[in-house]
């Protein structure tokens, strides 16, 4: 009697395993889940702060939705079996592998059609996220290396070379590709970046980006004043506030510098110190670097409306979560 009895608990468990891996099996095969995943996937790809696109994205995504299912609204019993870990983890790949194609397709669309930066960050996102600045530096930096790529590879059949062709280019083409397309251009590279190098020693305002439109009306690749760039407006603001940690603070001289803290030597609180220096130093260099990117594409692709002023944007916690979080190391 006790083994019969035992017999039925074990078969009514393995129904109700059975039963609960086919209602899974039909979630992830569902519309719904796929949709909300492809808007949540597409946030992770467009974050300003994702470590990479290709290496080891697939895994790291997956390992982040693992850590974050309350984000992405996936039940935890989904990576409890194997077949379904599979399963799952082939969507998220498929998914990733559609987002790509779309980035790369509409970018280089946007650099044959002279679209602004803003209309295709407005074109990908399909309006699943708040946009800041941040999105636009971001983007902008890859349609420069996407016109890198392409003209490195020689492939013009979609973009033309004189629309792929700009003076920002130059540091980042090998000196053969510039000698091959010099020439196709009609312009003196050569006498271009001497002209650029010359301004920055010269500290032109304009930095590594002179005016150099006689050498490419030469070219017929002039572009217009930019009027789309609003001196108002701040593009590198972060609208994340961050505040100092009051929780342990040290004694601060009158020029702002540690001197003494409980419990710590002064030595290394001046490392501590000089490490933040450091960092803030860095995070400022390459915001710089990556604005003057968005200046410059805003003077080579207008587009036709004027770049809106930023305000504080309420970004859902979701969003947050995804742009602070999803970040890992190259091992």
């Amino acid at each position: 009697m006790l083994i019969r009895i035992a017999a039925l608990v074990l078969k009514n468990d393995v129904d109700e395993k059975l039963k609960l891996l086919t209602n899974l099996k039909e979630l992830l095969n569902s519309k719904d889940i796929k949709s909300a995943l492809q808007n949540h996937l597409t946030t992770c790809m467009l974050s300003p702060n994702i470590t990479a696109y290709v290496t080891h994205t697939h895994t790291q995504i997956l390992k982040f939705i693992k850590e974050h299912q309350e984000v992405f609204k996936v039940p935890e019993s989904l990576f409890e079996d194997v077949q379904l870990s599979t399963l799952f983890a082939k969507i998220v790949s498929n998914s990733l592998s559609t987002i790509h194609g779309n980035m790369k397709s509409k970018l280089t669309g946007s650099i044959a059609k002279c679209i602004s930066i803003t209309d295709i960050t407005r074109s990908l996102t399909h309006g699943c996220i708040e946009v800041d600045a941040a999105h636009w530096n971001r983007l902008t930096f890859l349609r420069c290396c996407l016109c890198v790529y392409l003209i490195g590879i020689g492939d013009y059949k979609i973009v033309s070379l004189k629309s792929l062709y700009s003076p920002l280019l130059i540091p980042s083409l090998p000196k053969e590709i510039c000698e091959k397309i010099g020439p196709q251009l009609g312009i003196d590279i050569d006498k271009i970046e001497q002209s650029m190098l010359a301004s920055e020693e010269d500290g032109d305002s304009t930095g590594p980006f002179p005016d150099i439109t006689a050498d490419e009306d030469e070219a017929g690749n002039s572009h217009g004043e930019n009027k789309n760039i609003d001196v108002d407006v701040d593009y590198n603001r972060d609208n994340t506030d961050f505040e100092p940690d009051a929780g342990n603070p040290g004694d601060v001289d009158r020029d702002g510098l540690v001197v003494e803290e409980k419990g710590k030597p002064e030595s290394d609180l001046y490392t501590e110190q000089a490490m933040q220096d450091k960092g803030s130093s860095y995070e400022k260099a390459y915001s710089n670097i990556l604005l003057q990117y968005l200046q410059q594409d805003l003077s080579n692709f207008p587009g036709n409306t004027k770049v809106p002023a930023l305000l504080s944007t309420n970004c859902p916690q979701w969003q947050l979560t995804i742009q602070n979080h999803l970040l890992w190391n190259h091992v």
